[in-house]
This record gives C-alpha cells, structure tokens and sequence, in this order.
C-alpha cells in the first residue's frame, strides 16, 4: 500500500490516500506518530494497527455519542458514519457490535416512532415518514402489527375536526375539498368515504 496523498481536513485532521483511494483520516499528531508520509509505503502492521486499535475505539466512542441524545436507524448512523470518513469495514463492524448489544435496533425504532406519532399520521404516512430515515419494509410491516398500526377512521375525524368542517352540512365543492385534503395526508380512499357519509355520527363530534 502506497500513500498517495494526504489531504487537509481541518480541525487537525488529514485524509489518506492509499493506491489512489481515500483509506481513513488521522490527527496530525497520529500521523506522525505512525510515521505516515506521502508517496511512501504502508507497512500491513501499521495499517491494522491504525483499523484495529486507534479508528476502531474512535468509531465506538463517535457511536455513543450519537446514540446517547437520541435512537437512530441503521441507515442513519451509517449516513453519519460515512460522513466522519470511517472506514466502510469498521462502519460494518461497528454496526453488528452496536446491535448485539441491542444499541441499535430498526424495529424498536419503528415500534417507539409508531407509537410517538400514531394519533397524528396516517399507515401510509408512517410508511412513508420511516422509509426516509432508511427502516426496511418488512421491518415497517413487522413494527405496525406489533403496534396494531394507528385507527385510521379515528385519525381521519380528528383532522375532519381540525378543519372545522362539518361533513353532514358542507356543499359537495366542499365535501370534494376535503376529500381531497385528507387523501394527501395517506389515508385510504374506504376509510375517507366512510367517515365523510357518516354524517349522523360526525354531527355528534360539533354538538
């Protein structure tokens, strides 16, 4: 391994470059105590000592400290990993560690979004809302059944009444609107028409 170049990144931090492909990033003063210099030969011994011992504990520390403040999914803390310049074998490494210490667990994540915004966000909402911070699909499904999912129907009459719109009294202009409005917050199209025809039991909510 050949150190190709050794760049700049601020704080006292260099990147390095082996064979041409950006390796790990060190301390100025780690640098030099690894005798680490450009256009020079990594010896394999140095080269593990660096992966194995100073980034490895570096990589557990930076974890905690991201897991103490708040959960995150795999996919976020392998996102905030990859942005720190970690290697993708100590990222790997570090992922299963977290989890068989049960320090990083989708599903938990899942189960305790679910149940944190389940009164205000529609089944497909939270689809969506967990799908973005990386949470894989069967571990979406898995989450809502064990959380039995929000109740859809419940959810569609708090927002009819957030909107101050009685469904039993309203022209079909603005039935049709809030229709409209409550199928862009994800929920079903059956759910919306049984709620909105129900106009008897939505009456009983503005008496």
């Amino acid at each position: 391994m050949i150190v190709t170049e050794i760049e700049n990144c601020g704080s006292g931090k260099r990147k390095v470059y082996l064979d041409g492909q950006p390796a790990f990033v060190l301390y100025r003063g780690e640098l030099s105590g690894c005798h680490i210099e450009k256009d020079q030969e990594l010896p394999e011994a140095v080269y593990r000592e660096i992966m194995d011992e100073i980034l490895w504990k570096r990589i557990r520390m930076r974890c905690l400290y991201l897991l103490k403040s708040m959960d995150r999914t795999e996919y976020q803390l392998r996102t905030k990993l990859k942005q720190n310049f970690y290697p993708e074998e100590l990222i790997d490494r570090v992922i299963l560690w977290l989890e068989n210490l049960h320090y990083l667990d989708d599903v938990r994540y899942a189960e305790s979004y679910i149940r944190t915004h389940g009164e205000s966000l529609s089944t497909l909402q939270l689809k969506q809302k967990l799908t973005q911070r990386g949470v894989p699909r069967d571990v979406i499904q898995e989450a809502l059944e064990n959380q039995e999912g929000p109740d859809e129907e419940e959810l569609i009459r708090k927002w009819v009444k957030k909107k101050k719109t009685d469904p039993s009294d309203c022209t079909p202009a603005e039935k049709q609107k809030l229709y409209a409005f409550l199928m862009r917050k994800g929920f079903s199209s059956s759910g919306v028409r049984k709620v909105l025809q129900s106009g008897s039991e939505m009456q009983n909510e503005y008496s």
